[in-house]
């Protein structure tokens, strides 16, 4: 949907982490598929409503939903929003998956 997204370049080994990791800490080309799949237009209004942003005239879905793509490549407070509202609306699912310890469960 997005310039952001080049899923099939160079992809590269992945590193075993103790922790979740954050919004802005994954690779660029996710952001766009995940507010694309995770956040309906409402949802995305409400964030960008919470952090602030300012458009002029009535933006359309898509550079709406480019901006925030773009905000979510660094820590800052679109991206933590983001994050945030991620979290609360998959929270069931989050924790069930972090009792899993391995690939078979």
């Amino acid at each position: 949907m997005c310039d952001k997204n080049d899923a099939g370049r160079n992809p590269e080994p992945q590193q075993k982490l103790n922790r979740r990791l954050k919004l802005w800490e994954l690779k660029p080309h996710f952001h766009c598929v995940i507010l694309g799949t995770c956040l309906s237009m409402t949802e995305l209004r409400k964030v960008i409503r919470q952090c602030g942003l300012r458009f002029s005239g009535v933006p359309s879905d898509y550079a709406l939903h480019s901006t925030m793509v773009n905000q979510a490549d660094e820590k800052g407070r679109s991206s933590r929003a983001l994050h945030k509202f991620l979290d609360r609306k998959y929270k069931r699912w989050i924790q069930t998956l972090s009792r899993v310890s391995d690939s078979r469960e």
